[in-house]
């Protein structure tokens, strides 16, 4: 009898096909020997990438402790260069202060490239945060090392009498000991210190409480106007 395909016709086709095309077991063997070299490429750059990332991380870090300590002997110099009359000192830390505005500048820059392309989790964001604060706040106390060394230019000749000079130098070394004990609290990630440190800025402020009337209670005019540039 003529008509469609009979049932039997079909069911041989079938048999036909699933005999001619590819097992799922062969097909897989081959599959996967390719997929394993990718895998490993892509798990190479992956593991390149974070290393990079790691690398950027420590190298920021350190960056900014070592411009800290930088501007913290810096702001002590510019204090002995004052005390000491020391114009050519006075001149080589206001031409340094290029040095330390670019640093700060580079280091910046770098943060928010990693930011940008490193996708850092939680704890990295705030760490690269405290960087781009801190190296702020670092170049502004070095700005205020080039303002000291710039005073010396501005009063040589003129004196100070010797309770205002000493009263000085105890001041700058207070100062560089809480800035050498900030940048060891922000390595440590230690809060108490830090809090210590803030109570510390109390006893510079009565030093400069003590200059202020020595320098008004001498009396002399040029004593006067060299401790006004103060």
């Amino acid at each position: 009898m003529r008509g469609g395909p009979s049932v039997a016709g079909h069911a041989g086709a079938v048999r036909g096909a699933t005999m001619k095309s590819p097992s799922p077991v062969a097909g897989a063997r081959v599959g996967s020997s390719a997929r394993p070299h990718l895998g490993a490429d892509a798990t190479g750059r992956r593991e390149m990438l974070r290393e990079q990332y790691h690398h950027d991380m420590r190298n920021l870090e350190a960056r900014t402790l070592d411009l800290g300590r930088t501007v913290a002997s810096a702001v002590y110099e510019a204090v002995d260069a004052l005390v000491r009359g020391d114009t050519t000192r006075a001149d080589s830390i206001v031409a340094r202060d290029q040095d330390v505005n670019r640093e700060r500048m580079e280091i910046q820059a770098r943060v928010l490239t990693v930011i940008a392309t490193q996708q850092p989790v939680a704890s990295d964001i705030r760490l690269l945060a405290s960087i781009l604060e801190a190296v702020a706040e670092i170049e502004r106390i070095g700005d205020y090392a080039k303002g000291i060394a710039t005073i010396v230019l501005k009063v040589r000749g003129e004196t100070l009498p010797p309770a205002v000079l000493y009263r000085l130098l105890e001041m700058a070394e207070l100062a560089r000991a809480m800035m050498r004990s900030s940048l060891d609290a922000f390595q440590e990630r230690d809060a108490s210190s830090a809090a210590r440190i803030i109570a510390d800025d109390e006893a510079v402020d009565a030093l400069f409480k003590e200059v202020f009337s020595e320098v008004v209670g001498s009396g002399g005019v040029r004593v006067i106007r060299a401790g006004i540039r103060l």
